[in-house]
C-alpha cells in the first residue's frame, strides 16, 4: 500500500496505558478507554457479602494493582526501566490476562533496548486483546526501528481509519466542514476496504462517522434518496 502523506500523524511514540498516563516523545499517551476498572482483562468482582473487611479481598487486590501500576509508570518516566519492569512483572503475576500491562511492559522493554522481550509482550497483548489499538502502534514502531517496513506498514494501516476519524472530528468541531467531510469519507473508504472483518469497536466507530457525515451533508442539501 502507498504510504500517505498523513502517515506522520500516526507514527506515534510508544503508548503506555494508565489513568494518568503521560504523553510521549519524552512521554506516554493517555488512553483510558482501553482500561476496565483501571486495567484490561477481567472485570473486578464486587466484594462478597459477609467478607471480612479487614482481611484480603478482590478490592484489596484491585487497589494493590493500581498502586503497582502507578509506581511502574513513575519508574518508567524517571528512566528506571529495570525497576519499572519488575513492578509490571508483579502486576502480571496477579493478572496474567492483562493485555494493557503486557503492552506497557513491552514498551518499557523496548526503551530499555530489550527488543526481543518487547516484541514478545506486544504479541501477547494482541493475542489477549486484538482490539487494543495502541499495541499495534508500539509493535509498528518496533518493526520500523528494525527495518521491517512491510510489517510496520501493515500495523500502521490498522490505525489509518482512526487517524482520519480523529482528525475529521477535530475539523468538525472547529467548523472546518469541508476538511471534516473529506476525512470522514477517507475513513469510510478505509473501513469498507479492510481485508479483515470489522470488529465491534470498528463497526461502532463507522456508525459514528456515518452519523457525523450525515450531520454535515444534510444542511448542504445532500438529501438521501426517498423510496417510492
Amino acid at each position: 500500500m502507498t504510504m500517505h502523506s498523513s502517515r506522520r500523524h500516526y507514527y506515534r511514540a510508544g503508548c503506555l496505558h494508565t489513568t494518568t498516563a503521560f504523553r510521549a516523545s519524552n512521554s506516554f499517551r493517555t488512553s483510558e478507554r482501553h482500561l476496565v476498572g483501571g486495567q484490561s482483562g477481567k472485570r473486578q468482582e464486587p466484594l462478597p457479602q459477609g467478607s471480612d473487611r479487614h482481611g484480603p479481598s478482590h478490592q484489596d487486590g484491585f487497589f494493590n494493582q493500581q498502586a503497582l501500576r502507578r509506581s511502574a509508570l513513575d519508574e518508567a518516566k524517571a528512566g528506571n526501566y529495570f525497576d519499572s519492569i519488575a513492578l509490571f512483572d508483579q502486576i502480571l503475576e496477579q493478572n496474567p490476562l492483562s493485555a494493557t500491562d503486557y503492552n506497557n511492559r513491552g514498551l518499557v522493554y523496548f526503551r530499555n533496548k530489550q527488543h526481543s522481550e518487547a516484541l514478545d509482550d506486544f504479541n501477547m497483548a494482541i493475542s489477549l486483546d486484538p482490539e487494543l489499538d495502541s499495541v499495534y502502534n508500539n509493535r509498528a514502531n518496533y518493526y520500523a526501528h528494525h527495518g521491517h517496513l512491510l510489517e510496520a506498514i501493515l500495523d500502521y494501516d490498522r490505525l489509518e481509519e482512526h487517524i482520519y476519524v480523529e482528525r475529521g472530528r477535530t475539523y468538525h468541531l472547529r467548523g472546518d466542514w469541508n476538511c471534516a467531510i473529506a476525512d470522514y469519507q477517507r475513513a469510510k473508504v478505509c473501513f469498507y476496504s479492510s481485508s479483515e472483518p470489522l470488529n465491534r469497536r470498528a463497526l461502532r466507530l463507522l456508525g459514528q462517522v456515518e452519523g457525523w457525515l450525515d450531520e454535515l451533508l444534510m444542511p448542504l442539501g445532500f438529501q438521501p434518496e426517498q423510496s417510492l
